[in-house]
């Protein structure tokens, strides 16, 4: 089998297709999937943290900042759509 190499647009767009259909599939529960999706984005965002703290954090530590920001960032979206579409909810 040959080993294909993928550029980092490549692979942006083929994480963006599959969280696509993902979304697109799972009709009526979300929140398993957006669950998933966070913890594959604290995957990338953990490290970036503890590597911006030069070693003075432990990693569990860097994870749950890495949640928190994206907890943050979740909660922030959501609020911003409740105010523009009050009549949603």
């Amino acid at each position: 089998m040959k080993r294909v190499e993928l550029s980092a647009t490549d692979q942006l767009i083929e994480v963006t297709e599959a969280m696509a259909f993902l979304w697109k599939r799972s009709r009526k529960q979300k929140l398993p999937v957006v669950t998933f999706v966070l913890l594959c984005l604290n995957l990338v965002l953990a490290p970036t943290v503890y590597a911006a703290a030069d070693g003075t954090l432990e990693r569990s530590s860097a994870w749950a900042v890495g949640l928190l920001i994206l907890l943050t960032l979740a909660l922030a979206t959501y609020l911003f759509v409740v105010v523009l579409q009050p009549e949603r909810f």
